[in-house]
């Protein structure tokens, strides 16, 4: 018995990660340029990012990309500054997660963009994003959620306007999560 589960092992770690590879080799139209994971590798927005194998609840085979925002404690301190402490503020993480089913034919497709807000009182949300093709672009341009190289440069005055943007969305997440 101990030698047919070390014979099955590998072939499991293969076909694991053979989808992720498939992923992360493949090409998407938005940007021929680049591999799916030489672009989601080396987004500079993730703390430390991981790559996983899933199937949904109906068989299908998926492929997750999570990325911790490692912006979050800087922007929301800025927040602070403008604003005051409030608990809706009180964000503590935001994670992102990007999802590919792969589809019968060996092709894959970008099929989920969600945000995952985590805050110091333990209240968690989770918000579904539509709009696939920013976020997509975002990580192939390398490019942050928030500047904080402008949020560092601003006057007081000028945080204000500059964090609005921030205040309301995390606010309204916070109250419907509550």
């Amino acid at each position: 018995m101990k030698k047919a589960i070390a014979t099955l092992l590998p072939i499991f770690i293969t076909a694991c990660s053979d989808e992720i590879d498939l992923v992360q080799n493949g090409i998407m139209n938005i940007n021929r340029t680049l591999t799916v994971g030489e672009a989601f590798n080396s987004w500079s927005e993730c703390e430390k990012s991981d790559w996983n194998k899933l199937e949904s609840d109906n068989g299908v085979n998926l492929v997750e990309f999570k990325c911790t925002v490692k912006s979050v404690p800087q922007m929301m301190g800025y927040t602070k500054v403008a604003y005051g402490e409030q608990p809706c503020l009180n964000l503590v993480g935001i994670e992102k997660q990007f999802q590919w089913s792969i589809n019968k034919d060996g092709s894959f497709q970008l099929n989920d963009v969600k945000e995952i807000y985590k805050y110091g009182d333990g209240v968690v949300k989770t918000t579904r994003l539509g709009y696939f093709d920013q976020e997509i672009r975002r990580v192939y341009q390398d490019k942050a959620t928030v500047d904080l190289t402008a949020l560092e440069a601003a006057s007081p005055s000028k945080l204000k306007s500059l964090t609005w943007d921030m205040k309301l969305e995390s606010c309204e997440v916070y109250l419907h999560a509550k």
